[in-house]
């Protein structure tokens, strides 16, 4: 879909109508706010959460098996997890 939007400086109202109906196709299309983050749901998170728990389970597991330090004890491993999902948030609107 393509379309022309024509602005009027001089119209402030209808600069705002035209922020607004961009940032609507850029919500819709882009699947971002009007700030540029990503845009999920509460159930989303809790989803995302809940997959997080089970993965540091299964490390904690295995961590015990061979006496190490679970490998989710520091920053990078949330930071993996959240980098290799990111594509999921940009999806929801």
């Amino acid at each position: 879909m393509k379309m022309t939007i024509v602005l009027d400086t001089s119209d402030v109202d209808g600069l705002k109508d035209a922020h607004k109906i961009a940032s609507m196709l850029l919500r819709k299309h882009a699947g971002y706010n009007d700030i540029g983050k990503p845009v999920f749901s509460k159930i989303e998170l809790i989803k995302l959460m809940r997959e997080y728990g089970k993965e540091c389970q299964v490390l904690l597991a295995q961590a015990e098996e061979t006496q190490e330090v679970p490998s989710f004890s520091g920053l990078r491993f949330a930071k993996q997890f959240i980098d290799s999902r990111m594509d999921g948030f940009k999806k929801m609107v």
